[in-house]
């Protein structure tokens, strides 16, 4: 798929500097050839969770930097208002620590952009809605925050959820953090590309 380049490319770029050392742990756990029971692995899955949700967080606040900058005016008139806007954008980046779905709107929404619309997906053949795009990232935001903070046990959440009502953090489960993350990130792209050639 070609991107059209525009004030917020940028921003997909260094989404994939970001998630270069997610798929480098993918690598070395695909690498692994042991059998049985591989417990240290988990280490890596947790990580890969971590590294992914890093990628998505610094992706939004890396959106808002260049939204602010795009949105210059070239009237000399309207620059108050835009350092103003500025300001505020970079205040709101500096809270911006959890970055689920009610805060990432909140942050793109001082900008006038509100990514929620675009957030229907399709993820293997699979339509998923706006509301389920938002559930899924505030579940993966909640695994984040368990494992950053040390928690003895993951969050009872529908992501890491096994047929037999267990929970559990596998590879495949941190590989699909990771690609819906990503498609996440190119679906909010689309949306503010198509908003600011609106304008």
């Amino acid at each position: 798929m070609v991107l059209e380049r525009h004030p917020f490319f940028d921003a997909l770029l260094d989404l994939d500097r970001a998630f270069k050392d997610a798929d480098n742990l993918l690598k070395i756990h695909l690498e692994e050839k042991a059998r049985g029971r591989r417990w240290a692995r988990t280490s890596l899955n947790r990580a890969m969770v971590v590294l992914a949700v890093a990628a998505w967080q610094a992706f939004c606040e890396r959106l808002a930097t260049q939204g602010v900058q795009a949105l210059k005016p070239s009237d000399a008139g309207l620059m108050p208002e835009w350092r103003l806007l500025g300001a505020r954008m970079n205040n709101a980046i500096y809270r911006f620590a959890t970055p689920n779905a009610e805060n990432t709107q909140a942050l793109l929404i001082g900008l006038g952009y509100d990514p929620w619309p675009d957030w229907n997906l399709t993820i293997d053949g699979e339509a998923i809605s706006q509301e389920r795009t938002q559930r899924t990232l505030n579940e993966w935001l909640k695994v984040r925050h368990a494992i950053a903070h040390g928690a003895g046990v993951l969050p009872d959440v529908q992501v890491l959820r096994k047929p037999d009502g267990s929970l559990r953090l596998w590879r495949v489960d941190a590989e699909a953090c990771m690609a819906f993350i990503k498609q996440l990130a190119e679906a909010t792209y689309n949306g503010v590309h198509t908003w600011f050639k609106a304008l």
